[in-house]
């Protein structure tokens, strides 16, 4: 209890568990790390084959240690009701000759062999500037994050990458619940739940959960699910995400989620709101799907809605999948959203935006004033150009594609001055057009615009 405890990386933990331990409590500890050229792990750590009941850290700083606490069960080792909580995870270092996962670790519980971790549970914790992971669960079953909080994630002064998370779930993680995950300003993928670990070697996380969580001002993609390669790396197998929400002031870039691969997929809720005048997500859903029907099936992805400011963002990006054949994808409930979110696909599969209604797109700050070829959408969608020139209102009607808008045929003004007219454009909706321009008579006088002019009844310029 208490204490700074000063170590320079001479060995693998500064202290270790062994043999059968009842209630181990680490409390109110400082422990800074001062030689960082040494490749070594970290702070509080555990034999092979270590067995222990309610091990407890609770209210501890670690600052520039490799890693903080490693919570491992291998070899037969059993951890019953771990639980991490209220610690500070301070700039753990990844160092440049480390090519294992031994260092830039904040917290991680770890499953291998025959060992088991019962009820782990990481709760109020904080991670900054973590050079790996600031938390890592891997080979992990029954483990419970809440209210963990990340912030500048990999924010070393270098290019945004997205290699590393704040947040992982890897390999044969199974059971595990995230709840109410904070993440901000980090410059890596801030969430991944993935089986990828060592390539070649196939792993299936299982029954994991993310409830209520929250990104703001992240430069890289949010929530990343699956593999690019699951039939080399393995899949995920009944995934549920609840209500996500994403806040951005113009600041960062990347995906709102990001779907490889997985079977059992359920994203309920992707709320966005972006307050400045330019898009700082590429796409706030893409799915993708790598893989085959038996790897990545049955997805289903509903509730999209926010704010989107334009620039080159979609709202649901769905690229070409390579298991369109009798994989099930859906996309439900999401509106298209006002500035805007917007479906843009390549697929083939009819059913891909099944029951999702139609929504308003506003053309902003694009300056588009034609949508054909540059938004998809589903029928009934609207559009609005704010050009100034041309049609400025289009509907949407059919069924996938950025193909098949057609301007609405309204009269701009039908009385006022000459003045006052508008330019129409060439094309059969316009031509036609009748306006009654009260400064040619008393009583004003009728013309029409035939495309290119507005001209009067014998076809003279008007």
């Amino acid at each position: 209890k208490g204490g700074n405890w000063k170590w320079n990386h001479t060995g693998n933990n500064l202290i270790k568990l062994s043999g059968t331990l009842n209630n181990p409590l680490f409390y109110r500890m400082y422990v800074y790390g001062t030689n960082t050229a040494y490749t070594s792990q970290g702070a509080i750590g555990c034999s092979s084959g270590t067995v222990t009941s309610n091990w407890k850290v609770d209210n501890c700083t670690f600052y520039q240690v490799p890693f903080g606490t490693y919570i491992n069960s291998d070899s037969a080792g059993t951890h019953e009701n771990p639980i991490v909580s209220n610690c500070k995870f301070l700039e753990s270092p990844r160092f440049a000759s480390d090519s294992s996962s031994g260092s830039g670790l904040g917290l991680v519980f770890s499953e291998g062999g025959t060992g088991r971790i019962i009820n782990g549970t990481s709760l109020n914790n904080y991670f900054y500037k973590c050079g790996r992971h600031g938390l890592y669960i891997s080979d992990g079953g029954n483990v419970t994050s809440i209210n963990d909080k990340f912030y500048k994630h990999r924010d070393d002064g270098g290019a945004i990458v997205t290699e590393l998370s704040a947040f992982q779930v890897a390999r044969n993680s199974k059971n595990v619940n995230i709840i109410s995950p904070y993440f901000e300003g980090c410059k890596d993928t801030a969430l991944t739940v993935t089986p990828v670990q060592t390539s070649g070697v196939q792993t299936f996380c299982k029954n994991i959960s993310v409830i209520s969580p929250i990104f703001k001002n992240n430069y890289a993609t949010c929530l990343r699910i699956g593999s690019d390669s699951p039939s080399v790396n393995g899949t995920i197998f009944g995934l549920k995400v609840l209500d996500i929400k994403i806040y951005s002031d113009g600041e960062a870039s990347g995906i709102g989620v990001n779907f490889s691969s997985g079977t059992d997929i359920t994203v309920d809720g992707v709320y966005v709101t972006e307050n400045s005048g330019a898009s700082s997500l590429n796409q706030l859903v893409r799915l993708y799907g790598y893989g085959t029907t038996s790897e990545t099936n049955n997805i289903i992805i509903k509730n999209v809605a926010g704010v989107m400011q334009g620039g080159s963002s979609s709202g649901i990006y769905c690229g070409t999948l390579t298991c369109t054949g009798t994989a099930e994808y859906r996309v439900e409930n999401s509106s298209a959203g006002i500035t805007p979110i917007n479906y843009q696909t390549t697929v083939t599969n009819v059913d891909l935006l099944e029951n999702s209604p139609p929504g308003i797109i506003v053309d902003y700050p694009r300056s588009n004033s034609d949508p054909n070829t540059v938004y998809s959408a589903v029928p009934g969608t609207i559009f609005v150009s704010k050009t100034g020139t041309g049609r400025s209102l289009w509907i949407k009607e059919t069924l996938t594609g950025s193909s098949g808008w057609t301007p609405v045929k309204t009269n701009y003004v039908s009385k006022g001055t000459t003045a006052n007219r508008t330019s129409l454009g060439n094309n059969a909706i316009d031509k036609g057009n009748m306006y009654l321009d009260t400064d040619l008579a008393v009583s004003g006088q009728p013309i029409w615009w035939n495309g290119t002019i507005w001209v009067d009844s014998a076809g003279a310029s008007a």
